[in-house]
Formats: C-alpha cells, structure tokens, sequence
C-alpha cells in the first residue's frame, strides 16, 4: 500500500504491546545494571517512570547508551522466541487492517521482530524497526510522509510513557495499553486519548 495515500493509519509498538518480553527485558536490565556495578529500586517503582528517569536511576550517560542498548536489544532477541504474543493481539490486529494498513514502529532489533510475527502468525503491512529509544516522533512522521496518512487519522499503539510523548510530537492520535511495561495508572495520568485494558478494545480506536 506504500505510495497510495490512505484514509486511516495504525502505528503500532512491539515490545510490551505485541510481544510480552517485560520479564526477559527486566531480567536483562537488572544484569546488565549489576555488571556495572548500579543498583536499580526495585520494579514496581521503575514501572511508573518515563524511560528517561530509569535511565538516570542506571547511571547511564548518554554516550554509553547506544552501547547499553545494543546489548540489551541482542540478549532480547536470543530470547524473543521463548515470549509469547499477547492473547488477543492477532485478532485484534487483524481487525484493524480491515480498516487501514498497521505497521509495527518499534527500537527492537527488526529481524526479530519479523520473526517473532511470523511464528505467531500476526499478519502487519509493514516493520519500521531499530528506531533509537527516543526517535520515535521523528520515525512517525517520516511514515506519515511515506505512507500519505493524515496525523488526525492516525493512531500510535504503545505502552510506555515515551510512546505517548512521540504521538504528541509527531502530532497524532495515541492509544496506551495496560499489559505492557508501564503501570497504568502512570498512563492515566499521561491523558492520552485512550487508555485499552484488552485487546478487543482496540476496536474502538477505529473510529477517527
């Protein structure tokens, strides 16, 4: 569909909103904090935080990060076979492309990512991978430009406080999911425009 301008757009993320990797992620994390010698608090705490306070809790410059990430993103990936898809997310995506193309927007490694939708047969109009933690934004609007998708008609699916601050700067509708790595009351208080506690709930996102 890439070229033929589009009536509505579904961006989706992938870790967290598709793939349920949070315990592999937090085990890699904490190992990865306990190698150099950081001491993170605890989970739960760190599931409220934007992204870039648990970075600052890591003790991680910004130099180190892209470091810091790839490590992460290679151990995820080793793994990514043993996770599993969140019930409901196949349908639910499927329903959505009966609306208008869902491509996956994610910073994980894309060959994975590729993978891992294969093996559980969730069937997407496209994968925009290897984005930097914080280069969404700038990502969405490139496929907004590629795909000639209107922002008001369309929506960002993620699960972390940094996905809804990337709709708001790409300009577009942000729906926040509840299963993922962020709590949701944290999300809440982000007000985006929906808050989706099932998957079958995404259905009503369709409606822009």
């Amino acid at each position: 569909m890439e070229g033929k301008e589009v009536k509505k757009l579904f961006l989706i993320d992938f870790d967290g909103t598709i793939a349920d990797t949070k315990k592999v992620f937090w085990e890699l994390a904490y190992a990865e904090c306990e190698r150099r010698g950081v001491t993170l608090p605890p989970q739960r705490e760190l599931e409220t935080l934007h992204a870039r306070d648990i970075i600052k809790f890591a003790n991680t410059r910004w130099w180190q990060l892209p470091f810091v990430i790839h490590r992460l993103r290679r151990g995820l990936v080793k793994q990514l076979p043993s996770c599993r898809a969140f019930t409901g997310m196949q349908a639910a995506i499927t329903n959505l492309r009966k609306q208008g193309p869902v491509l996956v927007v994610t910073s994980a490694d894309g060959s994975g990512v590729r993978a891992f939708l294969r093996q559980h047969n969730i069937i997407v109009d496209g994968v925009s991978a290897g984005i930097s933690v914080f280069g969404k934004a700038r990502r969405i609007k490139h496929l907004l430009l590629t795909r000639k998708a209107h922002a008001e008609n369309t929506v960002y699916i993620g699960d972390e406080l940094r996905d809804n601050d990337a709709a708001r700067d790409a300009g577009v509708h942000i729906a926040l999911v509840t299963w993922g790595y962020t709590r949701s009351s944290a999300l809440r208080a982000a007000k985006p425009d929906w808050i989706i506690t099932k998957p079958h709930e995404l259905k009503k996102i369709s409606a822009i």
